[in-house]
């Protein structure tokens, strides 16, 4: 609300017995297509800063700055709930707000970003991993997948000082999408995840110069 968006909502629903809540915002485009830029919010074990701490805020930083900008694609920044407890909140919004099989054929592309802080003195932070959609079921899906994960990677040369390293995507919000035929894409850090789910993810122990730069980016792919 204090960037000036007026089209918020959250979707809640039970589910186990407890509230699942998602945060959704949209950007109108010229056109009715759009994309998703995505992120959990939900953490286990600890404080959660790197996961998903940091692609939150990569997401609030890109909202923040493209506002006001003309987009001829709308886009939708949704924060899950549930990612660390199999893709509750981002299953929902598949089979529920988009039609599941039904697909949604306005959706261009789902950009998902998920860890992106670094871990502090681990190497590789001058790194980052760019995930395409190699999974065959289906298989049609791909290929735009990969081209749009080149483009990022294209990007990361463009406006970062960080390197680009294309790997596979997996085990995130991007999945349900993915399953039921949209095209994804997504960041990930290179470092090894030394802190993650446990009470040492704190800010002190990202690499906050590495963090910066993934901002960068998810704002340039954006």
């Amino acid at each position: 609300e204090s960037y000036g968006y007026d089209s918020i909502r959250v979707d809640s629903f039970i589910q186990d017995g407890s509230v699942v809540r998602n945060v959704v915002v949209t950007k109108p485009g010229v056109s009715s297509k759009y994309i998703i830029v995505c992120g959990h919010y939900d953490t286990r074990n600890g404080p959660g800063a790197n996961d998903n701490g940091s692609g939150v805020a990569a997401i609030l930083e890109t909202a923040r700055l493209i506002k006001d900008l003309k987009t001829n694609r709308g886009v939708i920044f949704i924060n899950f709930d549930r990612e660390e407890d199999g893709f509750k909140g981002s299953n929902y919004h598949v089979w529920q707000v988009l039609g599941g099989q039904n697909r949604d054929t306005n959706l261009y592309m789902v950009l998902n970003i998920d860890q992106i802080g670094g871990s502090f003195g681990q190497p590789d932070n001058d790194k980052i991993t760019c995930e395409r959609d190699e999974e065959n079921d289906p298989s049609f899906n791909n290929a735009l997948s990969y081209l749009l994960t080149d483009t990022i990677a294209s990007l990361c040369k463009l406006y970062t000082t960080l390197q680009p390293e294309i790997s596979n995507a997996f085990l995130s919000d991007y999945v349900p999408f993915e399953k039921q035929g949209y095209v994804i894409t997504g960041l990930y850090q290179s470092a090894s995840d030394v802190f993650g789910h446990s009470l040492a993810d704190t800010f002190g122990n990202m690499d906050t110069v590495s963090f910066k730069q993934a901002v960068r980016l998810t704002m340039a792919s954006t």
